[in-house]
């Protein structure tokens, strides 16, 4: 590694050690935890109170934005490092999807009612 290279490497970790110590003296940002019972595969954002009501993740060639809404939740997708041209990808959740246990049991029910309605009619 020639000199200048590792000039820059030590520059840029100097600059993101900085901004994670602005960010925490502000208490933007958060923590993602591993949910302990998910076989390493699930985590939780834990934000902090103060935090900004999203999170960047990187995956790979993959930077992904997360962040809440009036609405619910949006995930948009970006090349790493490109996140200036644009979300490759969006993913849209609304809040009012959101079903309850009663209201979801309520639509299978109404699911089943629709299927044997519709077998009853083909047979008659």
């Amino acid at each position: 590694m020639s000199f200048a290279h590792k000039n820059a490497v030590l520059k840029l970790r100097e600059e993101s050690k900085k901004r994670k110590e602005k960010c925490k003296a502000a208490g933007i940002g958060g923590v993602l935890k591993l949910d302990q019972n998910s076989g390493g595969t699930d985590y939780t954002f834990h934000r902090n109170p103060k935090s900004l009501d999203k999170v960047w993740l990187s995956f790979g060639k993959y930077s992904i934005n997360i962040h809440k809404t009036d609405e619910g939740v949006v995930v948009d997708i970006f090349q790493k490092g490109k996140e200036d041209r644009g979300s490759l990808e969006s993913c849209y959740a609304y809040d009012t999807d959101i079903l309850t246990d009663e209201e979801y049991e309520e639509e299978l029910e109404r699911l089943e009612r629709d299927r044997i309605e519709t077998e009853a009619g083909r047979t008659d």
